[in-house]
């Protein structure tokens, strides 16, 4: 068995296709894995010049004998270890609505390993501070930065609209309904229901004119109209 490479997958798609499936050019793609390496270290991303060094016995890590037989393991049981950038692309293409079913298919893994993948990266690398760091009160005290994405609105709309230093909306975010009254905190399962006809969490955030997030706000219930949502949030009392 041998598990397809990420550089076998992605050779494969245009510069047009890759931005429609992970929702980035490849050079942002290739630069989130280089920040994700400097957070957590290439021994936990395992990217796949990572993988083939121990593999060619070129790795100098003070146990490359033992990491080397449990890549020769993995190889022999399961295809080798999934790659970093892998683990990354699966969870991106989720995100932008892929099936995990298709996914855990096109790049060999199970479907319940499609999962833990997902969960594992969003958790521990990209909630991670270090990462991105979004704070909407530091923005604002950022002339420089509000300039230039008033510039990009005022470019983008041929002076159409002037002074504009983010683009704000809200969108409900689609849950399970929740089931333990403990993790509410004493409220009412149905306050997470919204008027879209499903259960969910209302985000609110500010973007730039390519949609790059100046601002997010993750911590209200579904059935909350977004001007509440906003007004009720630190950000908010801080304007």
């Amino acid at each position: 068995r041998q598990r397809r490479s990420w550089e076998q997958f992605q050779q494969y798609l245009t510069d047009r296709q890759f931005r429609r499936y992970f929702r980035m050019e490849r050079g942002c793609f290739d630069y989130l894995c280089e920040r994700i390496i400097d957070n957590v270290g290439e021994r936990e991303f395992k990217s796949e010049i990572y993988l083939r060094d121990f593999k060619n016995g070129d790795a100098t890590e003070a146990d490359t004998l033992h990491q080397t037989n449990i890549l020769h393991a993995h190889e022999r049981t399961t295809g080798g270890f999934v790659s970093g950038e892998v683990k990354l692309a699966l969870t991106l293409r989720l995100l932008a609505g892929g099936s995990y079913m298709d996914l855990a298919l096109l790049f060999d893994v199970g479907f319940s390993t499609a999962y833990e993948i997902f969960h594992k990266v969003i958790k521990e690398w990209i909630l991670d501070d270090r990462l991105v760091k979004i704070n909407g009160v530091d923005y604002c005290e950022d002339d420089k930065r509000m300039e230039e994405v008033a510039r990009g609105f005022a470019v983008a709309s041929k002076n159409v609209i002037n002074g504009c230093i983010g683009a704000i909306d809200g969108w409900i975010v689609k849950i399970r309904k929740p089931r333990r009254w403990k993790d509410l905190r004493g409220g009412d399962p149905a306050t997470f229901f919204s008027r879209k006809g499903f259960f969910g969490i209302n985000v609110q955030a500010i973007v730039d004119r390519k949609k790059r997030i100046l601002y997010r706000n993750i911590i209200h219930r579904g059935a909350e109209h977004d001007s509440t949502a906003f007004k009720h949030s630190n950000f908010y009392q801080w304007l």
